[in-house]
Protein backbone atom coordinates (compact mmCIF):
# COMPACT_ATOMS: atom_id res chain seq x y z
CA UNK A 1 0.00 0.00 0.00
CA UNK A 2 2.61 2.42 0.69
CA UNK A 3 4.16 3.92 -2.25
CA UNK A 4 7.08 2.62 -3.66
CA UNK A 5 9.25 3.50 -6.55
CA UNK A 6 11.42 1.25 -8.51
CA UNK A 7 15.53 2.27 -8.57
CA UNK A 8 15.08 4.08 -11.95
CA UNK A 9 18.05 4.82 -14.72
CA UNK A 10 16.90 6.40 -18.31
CA UNK A 11 18.24 3.96 -20.38
CA UNK A 12 19.98 5.36 -23.91
CA UNK A 13 16.80 5.74 -26.53
CA UNK A 14 13.94 5.03 -23.74
CA UNK A 15 10.94 6.80 -22.70
CA UNK A 16 8.06 6.13 -20.01
CA UNK A 17 4.50 6.27 -20.56
CA UNK A 18 2.17 6.47 -17.09
CA UNK A 19 -0.85 4.67 -17.34
CA UNK A 20 -3.80 5.34 -14.14
CA UNK A 21 -6.44 3.53 -13.01
CA UNK A 22 -8.48 6.49 -11.05
CA UNK A 23 -9.94 5.48 -7.67
CA UNK A 24 -10.63 7.86 -4.06
CA UNK A 25 -9.28 4.54 -2.23
CA UNK A 26 -7.32 2.39 -4.17
CA UNK A 27 -5.50 3.61 -7.18
CA UNK A 28 -3.06 1.78 -9.89
CA UNK A 29 -0.31 3.25 -11.66
CA UNK A 30 1.67 1.73 -14.23
CA UNK A 31 4.96 2.51 -16.03
CA UNK A 32 5.90 1.01 -19.85
CA UNK A 33 9.34 2.21 -20.44
CA UNK A 34 9.97 1.54 -24.37
CA UNK A 35 12.30 2.21 -26.74
CA UNK A 36 11.89 5.02 -28.83
CA UNK A 37 13.86 3.77 -32.30
CA UNK A 38 10.86 1.12 -32.59
CA UNK A 39 8.38 1.45 -29.73
CA UNK A 40 9.09 -2.26 -28.46
CA UNK A 41 8.66 -2.46 -24.87
CA UNK A 42 11.26 -2.86 -22.35
CA UNK A 43 9.71 -3.70 -19.65
CA UNK A 44 6.39 -2.90 -17.32
CA UNK A 45 5.72 -2.34 -13.83
CA UNK A 46 3.11 -1.32 -11.67
CA UNK A 47 1.81 -0.88 -8.46
CA UNK A 48 -1.66 0.00 -6.14
CA UNK A 49 -1.62 3.28 -3.86
CA UNK A 50 -4.11 3.31 -0.82
CA UNK A 51 -4.96 6.85 -0.36
CA UNK A 52 -5.15 6.09 3.65
CA UNK A 53 -1.35 4.53 3.85
CA UNK A 54 0.34 6.83 2.39
CA UNK A 55 2.59 8.81 4.49
CA UNK A 56 1.20 12.02 2.89
CA UNK A 57 -2.26 11.04 4.56
CA UNK A 58 -2.73 13.60 7.07
CA UNK A 59 -4.98 13.05 9.71
CA UNK A 60 -5.27 16.76 10.84
CA UNK A 61 -6.70 17.63 7.31
CA UNK A 62 -9.33 14.22 7.72
CA UNK A 63 -10.75 16.07 10.24
CA UNK A 64 -11.48 19.04 8.57
CA UNK A 65 -11.72 18.17 5.25
CA UNK A 66 -13.21 14.67 5.22
CA UNK A 67 -11.48 11.18 4.61
CA UNK A 68 -12.17 11.47 0.64
CA UNK A 69 -10.43 14.99 0.06
CA UNK A 70 -7.52 13.80 2.49
CA UNK A 71 -7.11 10.91 0.44
CA UNK A 72 -7.73 12.45 -2.87
CA UNK A 73 -4.48 15.05 -1.61
CA UNK A 74 -2.27 11.83 -0.58
CA UNK A 75 -2.35 9.93 -4.14
CA UNK A 76 -2.53 13.19 -5.79
CA UNK A 77 1.01 13.95 -4.39
CA UNK A 78 2.01 10.42 -4.82
CA UNK A 79 1.53 10.44 -8.41
CA UNK A 80 3.13 13.89 -8.85
CA UNK A 81 6.31 12.02 -6.99
CA UNK A 82 5.73 9.30 -9.58
CA UNK A 83 5.65 11.48 -12.32
CA UNK A 84 9.01 13.52 -11.11
CA UNK A 85 10.67 10.06 -11.04
CA UNK A 86 9.78 8.48 -14.15
CA UNK A 87 9.40 11.50 -16.46
CA UNK A 88 6.88 9.95 -18.71
CA UNK A 89 6.76 11.22 -22.49
CA UNK A 90 2.62 10.39 -22.14
CA UNK A 91 0.29 10.21 -18.83
CA UNK A 92 -2.84 8.38 -19.67
CA UNK A 93 -5.71 7.65 -17.17
CA UNK A 94 -9.08 5.59 -17.69
CA UNK A 95 -11.60 7.96 -17.79
CA UNK A 96 -14.74 7.77 -15.24
CA UNK A 97 -17.53 5.66 -16.07
CA UNK A 98 -20.94 6.00 -14.95
CA UNK A 99 -23.03 3.49 -13.07
CA UNK A 100 -26.57 4.34 -13.04
CA UNK A 101 -26.42 1.44 -10.21
CA UNK A 102 -23.79 3.98 -8.20
CA UNK A 103 -24.70 7.32 -9.24
CA UNK A 104 -22.92 8.75 -6.31
CA UNK A 105 -19.46 6.89 -7.42
CA UNK A 106 -19.22 8.73 -10.72
CA UNK A 107 -18.66 12.21 -8.54
CA UNK A 108 -15.92 10.54 -6.81
CA UNK A 109 -14.01 9.52 -9.90
CA UNK A 110 -14.65 12.91 -11.25
CA UNK A 111 -12.75 14.76 -8.64
CA UNK A 112 -9.62 12.28 -8.79
CA UNK A 113 -9.33 12.25 -12.46
CA UNK A 114 -9.75 16.32 -11.74
CA UNK A 115 -6.37 15.81 -8.86
CA UNK A 116 -4.92 13.91 -11.50
CA UNK A 117 -5.10 16.11 -13.89
CA UNK A 118 -3.96 18.73 -11.67
CA UNK A 119 -0.50 16.58 -10.63
CA UNK A 120 0.53 16.46 -14.35
CA UNK A 121 -0.04 20.28 -14.88
CA UNK A 122 1.92 21.02 -12.00
CA UNK A 123 4.87 18.50 -13.61
CA UNK A 124 4.54 20.16 -16.66
CA UNK A 125 2.11 22.52 -18.41
CA UNK A 126 2.86 21.59 -21.83
CA UNK A 127 2.08 17.99 -20.75
CA UNK A 128 -1.54 16.63 -21.91
CA UNK A 129 -3.35 13.73 -19.99
CA UNK A 130 -4.93 11.18 -22.20
CA UNK A 131 -8.60 9.82 -21.07
CA UNK A 132 -9.35 6.42 -22.28
CA UNK A 133 -12.96 5.74 -22.08
CA UNK A 134 -13.42 1.77 -20.52
CA UNK A 135 -14.82 0.22 -23.46
CA UNK A 136 -12.41 1.50 -26.07
CA UNK A 137 -10.01 0.13 -23.17
CA UNK A 138 -11.40 -3.30 -23.27
CA UNK A 139 -11.46 -3.21 -27.13
CA UNK A 140 -8.19 -2.37 -27.86
CA UNK A 141 -6.23 -4.56 -25.59
CA UNK A 142 -8.82 -7.20 -26.90
CA UNK A 143 -10.09 -8.03 -23.69
CA UNK A 144 -12.94 -10.62 -24.24
CA UNK A 145 -15.41 -12.89 -22.35
CA UNK A 146 -18.37 -10.18 -21.25
CA UNK A 147 -17.42 -6.78 -19.43
CA UNK A 148 -15.53 -7.55 -16.48
CA UNK A 149 -12.56 -7.17 -14.60
CA UNK A 150 -11.43 -11.14 -15.30
CA UNK A 151 -11.23 -9.97 -19.16
CA UNK A 152 -8.78 -7.79 -18.58
CA UNK A 153 -6.96 -9.45 -16.47
CA UNK A 154 -7.01 -12.45 -18.78
CA UNK A 155 -6.05 -9.99 -21.95
CA UNK A 156 -2.58 -8.11 -20.31
CA UNK A 157 -1.74 -12.20 -18.80
CA UNK A 158 -2.26 -13.19 -23.07
CA UNK A 159 0.22 -10.11 -23.79
CA UNK A 160 2.70 -10.66 -20.77
CA UNK A 161 5.82 -11.68 -23.16
CA UNK A 162 5.25 -8.34 -25.13
CA UNK A 163 5.02 -6.30 -22.14
CA UNK A 164 7.96 -7.85 -20.07
CA UNK A 165 6.25 -7.00 -16.60
CA UNK A 166 8.64 -6.90 -13.40
CA UNK A 167 7.95 -9.45 -11.35
CA UNK A 168 6.07 -11.39 -14.00
CA UNK A 169 5.49 -14.51 -12.05
CA UNK A 170 3.25 -12.66 -9.18
CA UNK A 171 1.17 -11.18 -12.38
CA UNK A 172 -1.83 -13.23 -11.31
CA UNK A 173 -1.41 -12.20 -7.89
CA UNK A 174 -2.04 -8.28 -9.33
CA UNK A 175 -4.98 -7.02 -8.16
CA UNK A 176 -7.62 -5.22 -10.44
CA UNK A 177 -6.13 -1.11 -9.98
CA UNK A 178 -2.89 -2.83 -11.51
CA UNK A 179 -4.29 -4.29 -14.22
CA UNK A 180 -6.38 -1.93 -15.07
CA UNK A 181 -3.73 0.66 -14.77
CA UNK A 182 -1.36 -1.81 -17.48
CA UNK A 183 -4.06 -1.63 -19.78
CA UNK A 184 -4.64 1.65 -19.66
CA UNK A 185 -1.02 2.19 -20.44
CA UNK A 186 -0.65 -0.75 -22.82
CA UNK A 187 -3.75 1.49 -24.53
CA UNK A 188 -1.86 4.40 -25.12
CA UNK A 189 1.23 2.28 -26.18
CA UNK A 190 -0.53 1.16 -29.08
CA UNK A 191 -2.15 4.61 -29.77
CA UNK A 192 1.48 6.12 -30.27
CA UNK A 193 2.55 3.02 -32.78
CA UNK A 194 -0.56 3.85 -34.79
CA UNK A 195 0.16 7.51 -35.10
CA UNK A 196 3.78 6.99 -35.96
CA UNK A 197 3.16 4.51 -38.58
CA UNK A 198 0.28 6.31 -39.78
CA UNK A 199 2.57 9.11 -40.34
CA UNK A 200 4.88 6.82 -42.08
CA UNK A 201 2.59 6.04 -44.81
Amino acid sequence: AAMRLYPYVPEPHSANIIGIDPGTDSLGLSVITFDVRNLDILYTQAQTFVGSKLDAFNKWDEMTHHARFTRINALKQAIFSCLLHYKPLQIVSEAPFFNPSRPGAYLALVEICSSIRQAVYEYDPWRSLYMVEPSILKKTIGAKGGDGKEAIKNAVIAKRDELKILNNSELEWFDDHSIDAIGAAYCRMLGLRNSIFHQEL
